[in-house]
């Protein structure tokens, strides 16, 4: 079971981490995860990340140890709020990780590139 995180937001650092493995998202797509998770971190009041898991769209929320103010309750209440509200990009997310980042994928992709049936 392998997380691979393209976007994290920490509220504690007012920071964001892009993973350069993903650049080559398109840009617009990049800054929606840039504020998806970023309004995420500020409403959980913790670190929250988004990924892929098992080829698998995932977003998730944790505090730091130390934090006895972070609500787990409330943070998964926002998590699955910006899941459902967001489910468009989450979607088109998925869909391209299974065109670039699956063998299958690349399989189907360079088919259709060269006239071949899929």
């Amino acid at each position: 079971m392998t997380k691979d995180i393209i976007a994290a937001a920490s509220f504690y650092k007012q920071s964001y981490f892009f993973n350069p493995e993903y650049d080559d998202l398109p840009t617009d797509v990049k800054k929606e995860l840039r504020a998806v998770a970023a309004v995420a971190a500020e409403k959980t009041r913790g670190i929250v990340c988004v990924g892929f898991k098992n080829g698998h769209i995932f977003m998730e929320s944790s505090g730091l140890e130390t934090d006895a103010d972070y609500d787990e309750i409330t943070a998964r209440n926002v998590i699955d709020d910006t899941i459902k509200n967001k489910a468009e990009i989450f979607t088109s997310l998925s869909e391209w990780y299974k065109l670039f980042k699956t063998e299958d994928g690349k399989k189907a992709k360079d088919s259709f590139l060269r006239g071949l049936p899929l």
